[in-house]
C-alpha cells in the first residue's frame, strides 16, 4: 500500500459520514490540505448529519465571538469606572456634586449619560460640567423635549428657549414631543411651560466614570453597572 494511502481512505470514509476537512486532518494527524485533495470528490451520505453539526459549529463560533465582545466591552467599562473611582478620591466638590446630581436625576444606562428635568438651571449646570470634565463639545449633546402646548407658545418658541438657556446650537435638538391634552396634567401648566428636557451623550466611558466615582462616594464596592 502506498504511503499515506491508508490515511486517503480514513479520510473519504469520515467525509462520507458527514466530518469537517479540519475534524479529519486532526483525527488522522495529516494536513488540512492533503486531507481537502483526497475528499474533493466525495459526497457527503449524512446530509443532515453534516448540516446539524456545520449548524453548531456556527452557532458556537458565534457564541465565542459574543462573549469575547462582552468581555472586551467590561473591561473598558471596569477601566472607565476606575478612572471615576480615582477622579473621586482627589475630593473636588463640584465633580462630587454634579455626581451626585446624575445619581439623584440621571439614567442609569450603562452606555449613555442622560438627565432630565424641568429647571432649565439643573440641565444647565450639568451639561456645562460635561463639557468642562470631558472636554465635550456641542455636537456630541442630544436634547429631546417632551411639552404640551398650553401656554401660548409654539415649539419654535419652546426650542429656542431651551436652545439660548443651555447656549446649544438647534441641531442639537431632536424631534419634539408634544403631550396630548388629556395627559397635560403630567406637567404643571403654569410652572413648567417650556416643558420636560432630556438631555443626552452617548459615550460609553463618561457613563461609567460617574458609575465608578458614584460608587466611589457612596462606598460601593459592587459590579453594579458594568453587566
Amino acid at each position: 500500500m502506498k504511503p499515506k494511502s491508508k490515511e486517503k481512505q480514513q479520510a473519504q470514509s469520515l467525509r462520507r459520514k458527514g466530518f469537517f476537512v479540519t475534524e479529519i486532518a486532526q483525527k488522522l494527524k495529516v494536513s488540512k490540505s492533503s486531507v481537502s485533495l483526497w475528499v474533493r470528490n466525495i459526497k457527503i451520505n449524512n446530509k443532515d448529519k453534516y448540516n446539524k453539526r456545520l449548524k453548531k459549529g456556527v452557532l458556537f463560533r458565534q457564541q465565542f465571538a459574543t462573549e469575547c465582545l462582552k468581555s472586551k466591552y467590561k473591561k473598558i467599562r471596569e477601566q472607565s469606572q476606575d478612572e471615576g473611582r480615582k477622579k473621586a478620591q482627589e475630593k473636588d466638590w463640584k465633580h462630587a456634586f454634579m455626581c451626585g446630581l446624575f445619581w439623584g436625576e440621571g439614567s442609569k444606562n450603562r452606555n449613555t449619560v442622560q438627565i432630565s428635568n424641568c429647571d432649565v438651571n439643573i440641565i444647565k449646570c450639568f451639561i456645562d460640567f460635561l463639557k468642562h470634565y470631558f472636554n465635550l463639545k456641542q455636537e456630541n449633546f442630544k436634547i429631546h423635549i417632551h411639552c404640551h402646548l398650553n401656554n401660548g407658545l409654539s415649539v419654535e418658541d419652546i426650542v429656542e428657549y431651551w436652545s439660548k438657556k443651555l447656549s446649544l446650537n438647534k441641531n442639537c435638538f431632536g424631534k419634539t414631543t408634544i403631550v396630548a391634552e388629556n395627559n397635560k396634567k403630567r406637567f404643571k401648566t403654569n410652572n413648567h411651560p417650556y416643558g420636560i428636557c432630556h438631555a443626552y451623550v452617548l459615550k460609553t466611558s463618561i457613563a461609567q466614570h460617574l458609575f465608578g466615582a458614584i460608587k466611589e462616594y457612596s462606598g460601593d464596592n459592587s459590579d453594579k453597572w458594568l453587566n
